[in-house]
């Protein structure tokens, strides 16, 4: 989680804390002399599923490219399941107001997904990467915060 504080804070300048849609990326431009790996990982948001075939290698390390689709992954390793930020930021938002119950919040997305005519995975295969992506993002904002706070207080 710390190496997602800055390219998370990178994230929000962007996109203005999600109100404006992401740049598309770079293409890889490897500095490592490592051949990039390609990864499938499918990314829920809250209106569609996507699948994207990514390259990344030890220079450009998955997560930050995943970062800088505005997806967050579901495990800090070989991640299968990433989630929108702006649908895990809407998602703390309402676990802050009311019972975060992941498991009812899952079941109504893949519910949701299915009705609109994608092919969903299981609800226990989507409920373990989302709960953890959440866990993962829900820290990540903390420590950005915190790191925020901390820059301030350096300069009053």
């Amino acid at each position: 989680v710390p190496t997602l504080v800055m390219p998370f804070l990178q994230w929000c300048e962007e996109t203005k804390y999600g109100h404006v849609s992401c740049p598309p990326p770079a293409p890889l431009t490897c500095m490592c002399q490592i051949p990039a790996r390609n990864v499938r990982v499918l990314a829920v948001y809250r209106e569609c599923i996507k699948e994207h075939n990514l390259m990344y290698c030890n220079c450009q390390p998955l997560l930050l490219t995943l970062l800088g689709l505005g997806l967050f992954p579901g495990s800090p390793v070989r991640p299968t399941f990433t989630f929108d930020i702006n649908h895990l930021l809407w998602a703390s938002t309402f676990f802050l107001n009311g019972i975060p119950n992941v498991t009812a919040w899952t079941s109504a997305l893949t519910a949701y997904l299915a009705q609109k005519g994608y092919d969903v995975p299981s609800l226990e295969s989507l409920r373990k990467p989302f709960s953890k992506a959440l866990q993962y993002f829900q820290l990540t904002q903390q420590r950005s915060n915190e790191l925020m706070c901390t820059v301030v207080e350096a300069y009053r």
